[in-house]
């Protein structure tokens, strides 16, 4: 089942469509509110509002850089 073909897409994208404004920083945007919400401390939330940026969140989102970032902090790798 297909809901939206490769041409429609490809021909959003050359019209102006920006995928990552549209698609990626909603996301963003929810997962900081999200994980938010499950912080108690107010001095936490603003640390975790300096922490949390769309960087971080594409690191999370891909395994190996997310290895590579604990291995560079000093986190025990799952290898």
């Amino acid at each position: 089942m297909e809901l939206i073909s490769v041409d429609t897409l490809k021909t959003m994208q050359l019209i102006g469509f920006n995928y990552k404004t549209a698609i990626g920083e909603p996301l963003t945007l929810m997962l900081k509110n999200f994980l938010l919400s499950k912080v108690k401390e107010p001095d936490s939330v603003s640390m975790f509002e300096k922490v949390l940026t769309p960087e971080l969140v594409e690191i999370l989102k891909d395994d190996t850089a997310y290895e590579n970032f604990r291995g560079i902090l000093g986190g025990e790798s799952n290898d």
